[in-house]
């Protein structure tokens, strides 16, 4: 298999923001304060990312013959449990009562933005996906 130019690049930018939001949630679940402040001040432009990364998944996925039975499923597994961990820290937040803690929101949020990353690049790599 040749690898492109485009294709490495996509590779390794999916795999440094990955990267970045594991290392923000590790942060975060150290209770290291000024990562936490960091991630609250950012937390609408993350929500935006997980939106766009949303619509490039609907909009992009190609139920083609090249794709195999695996990658189409990937699509819909990956988005399922993204908003599986974002209901879940939801819910947490909700049930907490008078103790809530932002950070309840946003580990959740974290790891459903490294997940939707992940289905991206399995996407793109596969060939189901196209921008």
């Amino acid at each position: 298999m040749i690898v492109s130019a485009t294709t490495l690049l996509v590779l390794v930018t999916g795999l440094l923001l990955i990267a970045l939001f594991l290392w923000m949630y590790i942060r975060i679940s150290q209770h290291d304060t000024r990562m936490t402040n960091t991630v609250n001040q950012l937390l609408l432009p993350v929500l935006s990312i997980l939106v766009v990364a949303f619509n490039l998944l609907y909009s992009g996925h190609k139920n083609i013959s090249t794709c195999t039975v695996a990658f189409n499923w990937t699509f819909y597994i990956g988005i399922a449990i993204a908003v599986l961990f974002m209901l879940s820290g939801f819910v947490r937040f909700v049930l907490r009562g008078a103790d809530r803690n932002r950070s309840l929101i946003t580990r959740p949020v974290l790891l459903a933005a490294a997940i939707l990353t992940l289905t991206i690049l399995i996407e793109y790599l596969g060939g189901c996906l196209y921008l």
